[in-house]
């Protein structure tokens, strides 16, 4: 037979290790814990994820392609809740289910906030009016009151004891008054006091989105310019023996043409752009045969502008030529297509953004010259940036 201080001494552990298991499985990592609620907003998860569901999180020591996981973006400043499609070195490839291109930021492994470990549809919209500052006051002061309450009936019962003791009278144990708050009341009282932290969700927690598809109209424009120059063997082809811009490129006088490609964003919203800019040239033949190369370093801008730079070996490209008709015993005919590619992101109107511009430039590869088939300078459609999930389109949808 237990006897009613052992019953308490139990009551008590058993409540300690229901609270330890909770903070331990729910506590938020802004209190200390190792679970992060995320409130999704959006459409990039369906059909699983809607607006206003709830997802756990928790931190792993690896994670793997196919899992779902949050990461915080800084390209969009919030979290991100998407599936790991794939690695990239040591960085992250990203994908919403429902979305037709994979994110435009490749996050690190510091980025990552946990995998997914958790999922409550609805449950986000309902917890957000935890944050309702007059609800949470309410909670609090239910809590003290409980407590006041029960120090008050320990309190009084302790001074009875003390009177009866001193007047030496005592009630019969049949007729001794039974506690109004037992040890029942007491951990009661203890774990809401020990659950209040978790209350504070709906102020620390709740107001973190997945994703932030806010509709909002800034028109903007992108423009590009490919410039050439070439040093030539000394003759009558070129004036001051130099090939410029617009004019064909005879192979038999010109060897390295040097190429810049110049970049422009225009709007008239405030804004801040960085991004990353490179070069390269797509060689293909009329036989279905072709190949990329890369022409120079990439180059990391920031502001309006950008400009590229590389050099293109006509003596290199007429080999390259020679040997895949060679090979493949097929005189086909050639055109190389010089394509810059531009990604850039940033802030505009102070909202997140994300926008991707390869504007091609095509030349015929015909006997003994190369001769540009399209002009030299490509601007963008104006566009107008909508979502801040829309990285691949241009102009943003």
């Amino acid at each position: 037979m237990l006897t009613r201080h052992t019953r308490r001494l139990l009551s008590g552990a058993l409540v300690l290790i229901a609270l330890g298991l909770l903070w331990y499985y729910f506590a938020p990592v802004a209190l200390g814990g190792s679970t992060t609620y995320v409130v999704t907003d959006g459409i990039s998860m369906e059909p699983r994820f809607h607006t206003g569901d709830l997802a756990l999180v928790r931190s792993q020591s690896s994670y793997h392609v196919g899992e779902i996981v949050a990461y915080n973006s800084k390209v969009y400043h919030t979290v991100v809740l998407h599936r790991i499609i794939a690695r990239a070195g040591d960085r992250y490839v990203f994908k919403g289910d429902n979305n037709n291109f994979v994110d435009f930021e490749h996050p690190a492994a510091s980025q990552l906030i946990g995998a997914l470990w958790l999922h409550l549809p609805g449950w986000g919209t309902r917890l957000k009016s935890l944050s309702s500052p007059a609800l949470v006051g309410a909670l609090v002061a239910f809590a003290v009151l409980l407590l006041t309450g029960v120090s008050f009936a320990r309190e009084r019962r302790r001074r009875g004891r003390e009177r009866r003791a001193a007047e030496g009278t005592a009630y019969p144990p049949q007729h001794a008054p039974r506690s109004t708050a037992g040890p029942t009341g007491e951990l009661l009282a203890f774990a809401l006091l020990a659950l209040l932290p978790f209350l504070a969700l709906g102020l620390l927690a709740f107001t973190r989105s997945s994703t932030a598809p806010v509709p909002f109209n800034v028109a903007y424009r992108q423009s590009a310019t490919l410039s050439y120059s070439a040093e030539a063997t000394p003759g009558p082809i070129y004036p001051d023996n130099q090939a410029e811009t617009g004019e064909p490129l005879f192979t038999r006088v010109v060897s390295l043409v040097d190429l810049r490609f110049a970049y422009r964003f225009h709007t008239a919203a405030v804004h801040s752009l960085a991004g990353e800019a490179s070069l390269s040239a797509t060689v293909a033949s009329t036989s279905g045969w072709q190949t990329t190369l890369q022409l120079g370093q990439p180059t990391h801008f920031r502001g309006d502008r950008a400009l590229v730079t590389g050099t293109l070996d006509l003596a290199s490209l007429l080999a390259l030529v020679h040997r895949v008709n060679t090979t493949t015993g097929v005189d086909g005919s050639y055109t190389v297509t010089l394509v810059p590619h531009v990604r850039a992101s940033g802030r505009l109107e102070n909202r997140p953004f994300s926008t991707a511009f390869s504007p091609p430039a095509q030349f015929t590869l015909g006997q003994g010259e190369l001769q540009s088939s399209a002009p030299t300078g490509s601007s963008s459609p104006p566009g107008t940036q909508r979502r801040t999930h829309s990285p691949r389109r241009r102009p943003a949808r």
